[in-house]
């Protein structure tokens, strides 16, 4: 962040500061009220991490959103950001989530969310769009 600033590339920048999943344990993190860590995908201990984005200029630093993101958002939030088109062969997962980050929406793109260990289902969220 340091070379950032120093460099005059803080509003031209979008941070994403994230986690892999807690290991609980003596050397490991603390999830909270959410029960699970690493390799135990169908608990939210094990599918919630946190995320940061940090974008000055752009972005409300205090805005807190507790709708459902994905790692897998990054690619198309990338790609939309450097003016690239998306694949249009294959259906992609993730979900640009900068109108929810810039507050142009409230609610995130993702209906289902689906989270497989190796090649089983362990868990789905589904965020029906017309729920609160």
């Amino acid at each position: 962040m340091e070379t950032i600033e120093r460099l005059g590339l803080s509003e031209k920048t979008l941070m994403y500061f994230t986690s892999d999943h807690i290991e609980e344990g003596p050397k490991g993190g603390w999830n909270g009220i959410y029960r699970g860590g690493k390799a135990m995908g169908g608990w939210e201990g094990g599918i919630r991490v946190p995320g940061i984005f940090r974008w000055p200029g752009r972005l409300n630093p205090r805005r807190e959103v507790a709708e459902p993101t994905s790692l897998m958002d990054v690619f198309p939030t990338v790609v939309k950001l450097a003016g690239g088109m998306l694949p249009e062969d294959r259906i992609l997962d993730g979900r640009d989530p900068m109108p929810l980050l810039e507050v142009r929406t409230n609610r995130s793109q993702h209906e289902f969310m689906f989270h497989y260990c190796g090649m089983y289902l362990n868990a789905v969220c589904w965020h029906p769009p017309d729920s609160e």
